[in-house]
């Protein structure tokens, strides 16, 4: 599942309290551990993380959580820096430590403080030719306003238009439960196709943290959004059906799900059974990928071949 493209900038955006610094730093210590996780597989390099929003001590926590999770000790090939100055006023030293340290991937949490004034256009453009200049991967940690559906934060184009591929983060929540589920959606990508939507279930234990694959459609809150397309692929995992089974079962229009059916055949949808009048329908793929399979293509290089005191930051 490729996340982060190499040498471009990636964004990873949402509400508050959804994930994203966790999700941001599973990937960090993927890249920086360099052997498969989740059952996918990472280009090792290293990694630098520019704090924004908390504190070293908190960081070097997670990061040792988010490695317990994967059974790994903390990577040494993990850098931090606390920051005070936007990107683009502290280039030289940031420059200097992807430099001195072979740095392959910048991770920033998070945008506003990073940029300075992220609703206005030349702070935001400054911010993304710094990021470039520094040659290496990036991906940025964004927040937009609570209950939003924004497909960009901030409510500017320029955050939409100039990273390479930019990621919604949700999350659904139960009162006092030790996990939660989060929901990624790729709303945008410029060397290649939109991936598929992924989900993961977080569970906290004692000294660790685990990442675990989650169904989408078993979730309320994820499900409701989903594509005809993607209903009928979750109903299909169980067997094949054909066209009459599937309308009923998610009582939508026959003619609806004919039309998504062949609009998608050979690609996401095949027939497998052509007997009769009524061929039945089956996923010409596996949605939901078991922790041993290996990656996906999303289209061009990836660093990244796949995707903490309490709760998500």
């Amino acid at each position: 599942f490729p996340y982060l493209q190499e040498k471009q900038a990636s964004l990873l955006f949402g509400e508050g309290d959804t994930g994203k610094s966790w999700l941001a730093l599973m990937m960090g210590v993927t890249v920086a551990i360099g052997t498969p996780q989740l059952g996918l597989q990472p280009e090792p390099g290293q990694v630098l993380f520019l704090d924004y929003e908390t504190d070293e001590d908190t960081v070097w926590e997670r990061v040792n959580m988010v490695s317990a999770g994967f059974g790994e000790p903390i990577p040494e090939g993990f850098y931090y820096r606390q920051m005070h100055q936007t990107i683009a006023s502290d280039f030289q030293q940031i420059n200097q430590l992807v430099m001195d340290h072979n740095i392959s991937l910048v991770i920033v949490d998070s945008a506003a403080p990073a940029v300075g004034e992220p609703e206005a256009s030349q702070p935001t453009n400054e911010y993304f030719r710094a990021l470039r200049s520094l040659r290496c991967s990036s991906l940025t940690v964004a927040h937009v306003s609570k209950g939003g559906k924004e497909t960009e934060p901030f409510g500017s184009i320029f955050w939409r238009n100039l990273p390479r591929a930019n990621y919604r983060v949700d999350a659904s929540h139960e009162p006092g439960a030790q996990s939660f589920a989060m929901q990624i959606k790729h709303t945008k990508s410029n060397n290649g196709k939109r991936l598929p939507d992924r989900a993961y279930n977080l569970t906290f234990e004692d000294d660790l943290v685990r990442f675990k694959f989650a169904d989408i459609a078993a979730v309320p809150e994820f499900s409701e959004n989903m594509t005809l397309g993607q209903r009928i692929s979750a109903i299909l995992r169980n067997g094949a059906l054909s066209v009459k089974e599937i309308a009923v079962i998610l009582e939508a229009n026959e003619n609806s799900v004919k039309t998504t059916l062949n609009r998608h055949k050979g690609d996401l949808f095949s027939i497998v059974n052509q007997d009769g009048f009524a061929p039945s329908w089956g996923n010409s793929f596996t949605p939901h990928i078991p922790e041993d399979d290996g990656p996906e293509d999303g289209g061009g290089r990836t660093l990244f071949v796949t995707p903490p005191s309490g709760f998500p930051n």
